[in-house]
């Protein structure tokens, strides 16, 4: 599915929802769905079957907190749960619906531009032509990504989306 030509269309767009807390609800476990995408990928690839099945046309690669900080784990880690996010939201999606690389914020104290630049220019190595920052409070240090990564010749989608208060809501 061609990402800009439906973002740039009439009609709504359904998108999937929170990965982390059905993930959470159907295993019992509070801890990082992202660590799934390698321990247990068919149950990560159902949850987007599902809201593919439900009419969702937008998922988002279960990556959201996969960075070194909060995980604390090095980067090679964090490429392999990058990688194996994107490999299974692409194989589920088909051509059936797009797939968004979600890149959530890092904690205050990492430099976040070159963290959510290194990330991006990832999934943008594996193909991706959509990155989506999700529930950032500030558009300050994205500013400064868009800039490096545009000038670095990526023309794909960048989306970004915020939240209000600092707990997510």
């Amino acid at each position: 599915m061609r990402i800009r030509e439906l973002l740039t269309g009439k009609k709504p767009i359904l998108t999937d929802g929170a990965m982390g807390t059905w993930y959470a609800e159907q295993t019992g476990e509070s801890s990082f769905s992202e660590y799934a995408n390698l321990t247990d990928p068919q149950r990560i690839l159902a949850i987007h079957r599902s809201y593919i099945d439900a009419g969702a046309q937008l998922i988002r690669t279960n990556t959201f907190s996969a960075n070194p900080f909060t995980l604390q784990l090095g980067w090679t880690k964090v490429e392999e749960l990058l990688a194996a996010g994107y490999r299974i939201a692409k194989e589920v999606a088909g051509i059936e619906a797009g797939v968004l690389c979600s890149i959530g914020p890092v904690p205050a104290e990492a430099d976040g531009v070159s963290t959510y630049v290194r990330m991006a220019r990832y999934f943008i190595s594996l193909g991706a032509e959509a990155i989506l920052f999700e529930t950032f409070d500030s558009s300050h240090d994205l500013l400064q990504v868009i800039k490096e990564l545009r000038s670095g010749g990526f023309e794909g989608v960048i989306g970004t989306t915020f939240a209000v208060m600092p707990d997510g809501f």
